[in-house]
């Protein structure tokens, strides 16, 4: 398991933090501009949260069967480099190799999965987001032209609203990494509780004195 994964759960916690203080600021002072026009920003929060449960659920355990071929790859590495004699002595090389390459191959093929579904929930957000800005401009402009708006106000709004979705886009790739994470912790922990089982089984009380 790449443990590297949860090193970064620091890291992550941090951009959280600052994605939330940016969403906070942007949404007061847009809500003082005009509390409208930003009730249409947050109408696409229940589409963005959809679709972050699902590609979330998606990404959290495509990551965990990658890892767990993770875990196996280095398994048979690890078994074939210990019974090498024996590996050649039944001429098992070629075979061993397409066994060691296939879990290799599986794990590409899952590495282009999750690329695949975090480019697609990243640009599924970004369109949601393009629509939203597209009617803000829309009717803001037709605001302005009713003289219910000033123009200045409207174009603060608008460089208020690039940065709220700047920083939603940025959600997007810290909830991927966050989805990995979370995988990978899963298997971790399996893996933890695995080898606690083996000891429990091995360490039987009054064997020792059997074996004395």
């Amino acid at each position: 398991v790449d443990v590297g994964q949860l090193n970064s759960l620091t890291t992550t916690f941090s951009q959280i933090i600052n994605v939330i203080a940016t969403l906070v600021g942007s949404l007061v002072w847009m809500f003082s501009i005009d509390y409208v026009v930003t009730f249409i920003i947050l109408g696409t929060t229940p589409f963005l949260f959809t679709f972050s449960v699902i590609f979330g659920n998606i990404i959290r355990k495509r990551t965990k069967i990658m890892y767990d071929y993770v875990a196996e790859r280095s398994t048979v590495a690890q078994e074939v480099l210990q019974n090498l004699r024996t590996v050649r002595a039944f001429d098992q090389e070629d075979r061993e190799q397409n066994r060691f390459m296939a879990i290799v191959v599986r794990i590409y093929r899952l590495g282009l999965v999750l690329i695949f579904y975090a480019q697609a929930y990243g640009v599924l957000n970004a369109l949601i987001l393009n629509v939203a800005t597209i009617s803000v401009m829309y009717i803001g402009g037709d605001k302005v032209v009713n003289h219910v708006l000033d123009i200045g106000d409207l174009y603060s709004f608008i460089m208020y609203a690039n940065q709220l979705t700047s920083s939603t886009k940025g959600v997007s790739g810290i909830h991927t990494q966050l989805m990995k994470t979370i995988g990978g912790t899963q298997v971790l922990i399996s893996l933890l509780e695995d080898d606690t089982e083996d000891l429990d089984r091995e360490i039987v009380p009054g064997r020792m004195l059997d074996d004395i």
